[in-house]
């Protein structure tokens, strides 16, 4: 795997931003943590899930457009 794809799978795999929210409102509501950690944990699941998908298209638009390899999408 070359190192754009393995960056694009590592960025897709961080992105889960409704598991983290829920994660922190439930540690926010038990005071594990206080609400400024509680506010930086939802601005990192939402910057994180925001920026997913343009920074996938980004790394893997060379692999889409010229490669018949098993990340290429088909276009009909």
């Amino acid at each position: 795997m070359r190192w754009r794809e393995a960056l694009a799978v590592g960025f897709g795999m961080n992105a889960r931003g409704a598991m983290e929210m829920i994660l922190a409102s439930i540690a926010l509501e038990h005071r594990i943590i206080d609400e400024g950690l509680f506010v930086a944990l939802v601005v990192m699941a939402l910057v994180t899930s925001i920026l997913s998908g343009p920074v996938m298209s980004l790394l893997l638009a060379q692999r889409m457009a010229g490669s018949k390899g098993p990340l290429a999408l088909s276009r009909s």
